[in-house]
């Protein structure tokens, strides 16, 4: 369903950006902040094109993309929902002769909390230059043990952290190779009523290459308590040897 919503999120997302001022108030009524989306190359903010336009109460999809010196970022697309979930996909392209650093930054604001456990998904792939071409494309670590982290409240979320990045070898001018295969965390958290759940990517791209990142996070409510996933596995292991037994029978 998300990927759906993710796919028609970009034509529709246009044709509702005019109602979006009018909708909105109201449904940020009990929300602190506005989905955003924020971009570093070198360490510098720079400026995103970027819109959020609310198209269902408390959903938004959102688009960004930007340019500057030796690097660009397109097809920036992004599903926030107070729900809450984050979903986004983005590429990034190095056209200088260095390797540059990115740090891209995703937040929406969520209410009905507290919530217990936050699941991430990430999946990246690489292509290698077209005018440039060395068979070689390297994604590093920029700051961070991490090139994904779930975040609450722009604080990071313990063993939420996906890829350490990757270094991909092929025929030269290669594209869309995997760099990271799907993986999913889940971390354990408390947070309060309402918050900010975000998720920071950080990484570098080498010379004259790309970078396709997309990913997720989702909060959900407090995982059970250590008694009841005790007497919740007990009871399952007494319902198996109940039907072994009536079987043996």
């Amino acid at each position: 369903m998300r990927k759906l919503t993710k796919a028609l999120g970009w034509a529709f997302a246009s044709i509702v950006a005019v109602a979006f001022s009018g909708q909105i108030a109201g449904a940020l009524a009990a929300v602190a902040d506005v989905p955003a989306v924020q971009l570093k190359v070198n360490g510098d903010l720079v400026q995103l094109e970027s819109h959020v336009s609310l198209v269902d109460t408390n959903l938004w999809l959102g688009g960004f993309e930007g340019a500057g010196t030796g690097w660009s970022l397109t097809n920036g697309v992004a599903v926030f929902a107070t729900d809450p979930f984050l979903d986004y996909s983005f590429d990034v392209k190095n056209f200088s002769n260095q390797t540059l650093s990115f740090v891209v930054l995703l937040s929406t604001p969520f209410i009905d909390g507290p919530y217990g456990l936050v699941t991430s998904n990430h999946t990246s792939t690489v292509s290698d230059s077209l005018l440039s071409p060395d068979g070689k494309v390297t994604i590093g670590l920029n700051g961070s043990p991490s090139i994904q982290t779930a975040q609450i409240d722009n604080v990071d979320v313990p063993l939420s952290g996906i890829s350490d990045g990757c270094f991909v070898v092929g025929t030269p001018s290669f594209s869309d190779l995997d760099c990271q295969s799907h993986f999913t965390t889940n971390a354990a958290l408390s947070t309060l009523a309402s918050g900010t759940l975000g998720i920071r990517l950080a990484f570098t791209v080498s010379a004259h290459d790309s970078f396709h990142a997309e990913g997720s996070a989702d909060l959900l409510s407090a995982v059970p308590e250590p008694r009841v996933a005790l007497a919740l596995v007990s009871g399952l292991l007494l319902l198996s040897a109940v039907i072994v037994r009536r079987r043996a029978h």
